[in-house]
């Protein structure tokens, strides 16, 4: 039998499971409790650290007990050693939000004497069910069996559940039960899945809780390592999409990458720390998101601002070089930051200079000189057409001062 572990808290301790008399579950009370009727397993190890991992325990002596009885029905309780004081909790199959519920793993065996002829007929079986007409191609005979081993050769492996998953590692697909075409690579990749497919992740903890969801790919240490449900989300790097739940459609590439989104859906991080709600210092430390706030503007009210601060400018060798504040170093970011940002890389190269440069002698100049020299800073007529010969004249008398140097000097030619 396997059950995960939710909680520890509190000391270490241990919990026995016993077996107790059959009871109705859905009007079951703590007044109409059923009796202990044996003691299954005692004093069952439990730690700090056992804390997120699922327990496995033998359970083989009541199930054989069970088998032998009349009514084959013979429930389990798990109890806390009240002489240890462990505080824990278990998953069960009411969670149904993020839970791993309870499993019991039955193996059923034969006694060697049922094969002693290297054949398996139907005399060999309880209700002359299975033939081996009805075992792929005939291929699998008593000779196959009889060392209690099967070859690859003799199972076809290309239809039926279960049938293409892959899995490398301690824990790998562990809990697995009808998910198809998954694909796990590293220590407790894809643990948690029971029913999803198409998954592959790759990499320790990959994709470590999800269960039930589908085209999902985690590539790296703990990527996906939290998604439950979440479906067709790529995940490449070191902790990417680390704490991803129940989102879909999202692509992350890097390390970090979107590691701290949890339910969105449709997002595209690529580089180290893409998409991160962090400011990274030239040092290389964390700036973590501390609040919101406004900035206020001459018009009123204002443009909220996302406040960053550095926690670690205690121990920062070039703290007061860097900034005064006794709070840590304030970083503000606003909506605009990312176009901002790009302008102003973009203005830092020479070719985009010189078309800057440009702009001020082409365009600023004349209307600085008409509201500088001529003295014109606003219309004296109303009405559109008014204005329009206002504005003539205006750009006539600054051609004119434009024009005159060249008449002096005899340069003009009128046609």
């Amino acid at each position: 039998m396997t059950v995960f572990v939710n909680k520890v808290t509190g000391n270490s301790g241990s919990f026995d499971v016993r077996t107790v008399t059959d009871f109705d579950e859905p009007s079951v009370t703590a007044a109409t409790a059923p009796s202990i009727v044996a003691l299954a397993q005692s004093q069952i190890a439990l730690a700090l650290t056992d804390k997120n991992t699922f327990k496995t325990i033998d359970v083989t002596g009541v199930v054989q007990l069970a088998l032998s009885l009349s009514s084959p029905v013979l429930p389990l309780e798990i109890a806390a050693n009240s002489i240890d004081g462990l505080n824990a909790k278990f998953d069960s199959k009411e969670n149904g939000a993020r839970s791993h519920p309870p499993q019991l793993e039955i193996t059923l065996g034969a006694t060697s004497a049922t094969i002693t002829d290297g054949s398996v007929g139907n005399a060999d079986l309880a209700n002359d069910a299975v033939t081996s007409a009805k075992i792929l191609d005939g291929t699998i005979t008593g000779a196959d069996v009889a060392d209690r081993s099967l070859r690859n050769d003799d199972i076809d492996f290309s239809t039926g559940p279960l049938s293409v998953n892959t899995a490398v590692g301690d824990s790998a697909l562990l809990h697995n039960t009808i998910g198809d075409e998954n694909t796990a690579v590293g220590d407790s990749a894809l643990s948690g899945n029971m029913q999803g497919s198409r998954n592959t992740a790759l990499g320790s903890a990959a994709l470590a809780a999800n269960t039930d969801a589908a085209d999902n790919t985690a590539v790296g240490w703990h990527a996906l390592s939290f998604s439950t449900l979440g479906a067709s989300n790529t995940a490449v790097g070191s902790g990417a999409l680390a704490e991803l739940d129940g989102g879909s459609n999202n692509v992350a590439v890097g390390k970090a990458a979107l590691n701290s989104v949890t339910t969105g859906s449709d997002n595209v991080a690529l580089g180290t720390n893409a998409l991160r709600d962090c400011c990274i210092c030239p040092r290389g430390q964390e700036l973590p998101f501390e609040r919101l706030k406004s900035m206020g503007t001459a018009h009123g009210g204002g443009e909220q601002m996302r406040l960053y601060r550095c926690r670690q400018f205690k121990d920062c060798p070039v703290r007061w070089q860097c900034s005064r504040d006794a709070n840590g170093r304030p970083v503000s970011i606003g909506r605009f930051h990312g176009p901002l940002a790009r302008q102003r890389e973009k203005r830092r190269t020479a070719e985009t200079q010189a078309v800057l440069r440009r702009r001020k002698q082409i365009v600023e100049a004349p209307y600085g000189f008409i509201k500088e020299a001529l003295g014109f800073r606003r219309f004296t007529v109303a009405g559109l057409e008014q204005v329009r010969v206002q504005w003539s004249l205006i750009c006539t008398a600054f051609n004119l001062r434009k024009l005159l140097p060249h008449w002096r000097n005899r340069k003009l030619v009128f046609a």
